[in-house]
């Protein structure tokens, strides 16, 4: 019994041993699942707009950007972000305050955008998991409209603190690139998600039903824009910055083993580069 009892209590042990480093280093795409999809399913499932045969025309197995994008690619573009912030910690300590007010200034804004979108999907003639009558949103839809305000705007704040780290830190850059593109395969899929709701939801498409899409036409367009700007050119300049660099090391490294001399080695190098240059 006692031999059991071991054996329980070191897989606990091994157990335990494992699980902590991994939530040490993923904690930030499961509070992300845990703020964002999870929530979500639940409020639907508990409203009957959970599954695709639901009498809604937006189910939520039915929207791939909840199912899937906000469920794997925003928690993994997460994660990047925050190693972002790591390798950079020094810098975020010494501004944390300013860093926080330009946030907070990017949410107020975002939020009065993402608030207006999401009035505009419940203004159309279609019921979904987000608003299950129509121009009234639900309690899903009002978490989804908190959680799609705090994170764009974390998305926009990539975008400066990623620009501000990378000039002078391919490091950063790098880990900044990786999380932009998983960001343009999740809006990839918007532009799907898009198409899929076009297709399921009406068979007579309305103008103003089509214009609810630009804003998953336009996060693709600017996705791709950075995408390629990042990866053609500044990582060039980065490569050039590093050269740069490095010759400044060099002379540095120089300066200081002239400054290290005495006075009369000094004047040895010096006669024997003109002694070389009068025979020459």
């Amino acid at each position: 019994m006692q031999t059991i009892s071991n054996t329980l209590y070191t897989k606990k042990r091994l157990a335990k041993g494992v699980a902590r480093p991994l939530l040490q280093k993923y904690w930030v795409p499961i509070v992300t699942i845990f703020l964002g999809v999870f929530p979500l399913a639940v409020l639907s499932y508990l409203t009957n707009s959970f599954w695709i045969h639901s009498t809604y025309s937006r189910p939520f197995l039915r929207s791939i950007s909840i199912v899937l994008r906000d469920s794997a690619f925003i928690p993994i573009f997460n994660y990047y972000f925050h190693r972002l912030l790591l390798i950079n910690n020094n810098f975020v300590r010494r501004r944390k305050v300013l860093l926080f007010f330009v946030f907070l200034i990017i949410l107020g804004i975002n939020s009065c955008i993402v608030y207006s979108i999401h009035k505009a999907w419940t203004a159309d003639q279609y019921t979904g998991f987000m608003d299950l009558t129509i121009g009234k949103l639900s309690m899903a839809g009002w978490w989804h409209l908190c959680f799609a305000s705090l994170q764009t705007s974390l998305i926009i704040f990539f975008l400066i603190i990623w620009f501000v780290f990378s000039k002078y830190n391919k490091a950063a850059f790098n880990i900044g690139l990786s999380g932009w593109r998983v960001l343009t395969v999740y809006f990839v899929f918007g532009i799907f998600d898009f198409l899929i709701k076009i297709q399921t939801a009406s068979e007579k498409l309305s103008i103003s039903y089509l214009q609810l899409g630009w804003p998953r036409i336009a996060g693709f367009l600017i996705a791709i824009i950075i995408l390629i700007f990042a990866s053609r050119y500044l990582s060039n300049f980065l490569s050039n910055l590093e050269i740069k660099f490095q010759k400044d090391i060099k002379y540095a490294v120089l300066e200081k083993d002239i400054r290290d001399m005495d006075i009369g080695d000094i004047g040895k190098e010096l006669g024997i580069i003109t002694e070389r240059n009068i025979e020459d």
